[in-house]
């Protein structure tokens, strides 16, 4: 897979509209764009952390193939990956534009994929959405069927790959959306950063918690590379905690947001409350 540094593990609070008492603080793990070829020392390293508690929901934002040919391979190192790992409320995932439909379509899957469609999780009595847009080769996902039957006012969690999905919502329709696909440049420059996201958002959107039309929009640098440049450069590969709340975060704990954490050193970036 080339070479990449140690994993960064990165700490974001987003307080959520209409986000139910019962539901704050819930920690969701962010993880994506995967590229599997063979395993590594990254997918070793951010396997062991979710095995382990601290989370209570894993959201999986695509890009599971190295190259979309090697769905299967993908799907057999899915399994390796996941066996073993079961947050509490469970784990979600997407496909991404490296990825086939079928591999969507394998039996027994380690995880429940979201197809244009969303499920409803009934915490405490309230209501939380978690949706997912199908945008792998050959579909531009359907948003309209994604988020059908969602009551306006509900809170929604959206997987998309693309970051600049955001850009399609209507605002407040969507609280958080997640995202990959960017790698976060994977190759940054000193002084310039990224310089390429491969997507419509701007460079300085390439990773972290962002406010986009009224939606706060997670980043992600993803755990794998592609490309004709497969190594990262001033940008690890990244796994994301990001908790909930249902009040502004200055009055329920009167301190500041937590900063990114990470193995390899500081970040350019701190971690900010949205």
């Amino acid at each position: 897979m080339g070479f990449q540094p140690s994993l960064a593990v990165r700490e974001y609070t987003v307080t959520v509209p209409g986000l139910a008492r019962a539901q704050h603080g819930l920690r969701i793990a962010h993880i994506s764009d995967f590229h599997f070829k063979r395993w590594n020392r990254v997918l070793s390293e951010a396997r062991s952390r979710l095995l382990g508690p601290g989370y209570d929901l894993l959201l999986v934002t695509g890009d599971f193939s190295g190259l979309p040919q090697r769905w299967r391979q993908a799907a057999n190192l899915s399994r390796r990956f996941f066996d073993g790992i079961t947050p509490r409320l469970g784990t979600f995932a997407v496909l991404g534009n490296h990825d086939r439909s079928r591999l969507a379509d394998q039996p027994d899957p380690p995880f429940r994929w979201l197809r244009n469609e969303n499920v409803r999780l009934d915490l405490g009595g309230s209501p939380l959405h978690l949706a997912g847009v199908e945008q792998c080769i050959g579909e531009n996902g359907n948003l309209n069927a994604t988020l059908k039957n969602i009551p306006e006012g509900e809170p929604v969690v959206l997987l998309a790959h693309y970051p600049s999905t955001a850009f399609d919502l209507s605002p407040g329709r969507v609280q958080l959306q997640l995202s990959g696909h960017t790698h976060g440049g994977q190759i940054c420059l000193p002084r310039l950063g990224c310089v390429f996201t491969n997507d419509r958002i701007p460079t300085r959107q390439a990773r972290g918690l962002h406010r986009i039309a009224g939606t706060s929009v997670h980043v992600s640098a993803g755990l794998g590379v592609s490309g004709p440049i497969p190594f990262r450069v001033q940008c690890p590969a990244e796994l994301t905690y990001i908790t909930l709340w249902s009040v502004p975060y200055t009055s329920e704990r009167g301190k500041k947001p937590t900063r990114e954490t990470s193995k390899v050193g500081p970040v350019a970036e701190l971690a900010d409350h949205v």
